[in-house]
């Protein structure tokens, strides 16, 4: 079973695996981008600015206890998946396999509006 949660804004799809499962090919073309706790750090192609994963930010044990609550509550997940952008995989169609669709704008809400 694959869990994923779609955000309208950028069009991610994001599938949860492990760290282990993921092997990325082309570190060298990604770039990072940290923001709002720092606890995660999304990455991009440097060429084209699409996507592609999010992982968590080599932190200290003092940074995780000055994590907000809620941050705090889901290090342990964190720290140990690697959602990756499921638009980005060549030939993947999601119709092909079996999902539980979670809607992550309204499960983990962000102190965010939009302009």
């Amino acid at each position: 079973m694959i869990y994923f949660a779609h955000t309208k804004q950028n069009a991610y799809i994001w599938v949860y695996p492990l760290n282990e499962q993921v092997a990325v090919q082309g570190k060298e073309n990604m770039t990072y981008y940290r923001f709002a706790t720092k606890s995660s750090a999304k990455s991009f192609c440097k060429t084209c600015g699409v996507p592609l994963t999010n992982g968590a930010a080599d932190l200290t044990e003092e940074e995780v206890e000055n994590l907000p609550d809620m941050m705090k509550a889901l290090w342990p997940r964190i720290k140990t998946h690697c959602p990756v952008n499921l638009r980005v995989l060549d030939g993947f169609n999601l119709k092909d396999i079996d999902t539980k669709k979670s809607d992550g704008f309204t499960k983990i809400p962000i102190p965010y509006f939009s302009p």
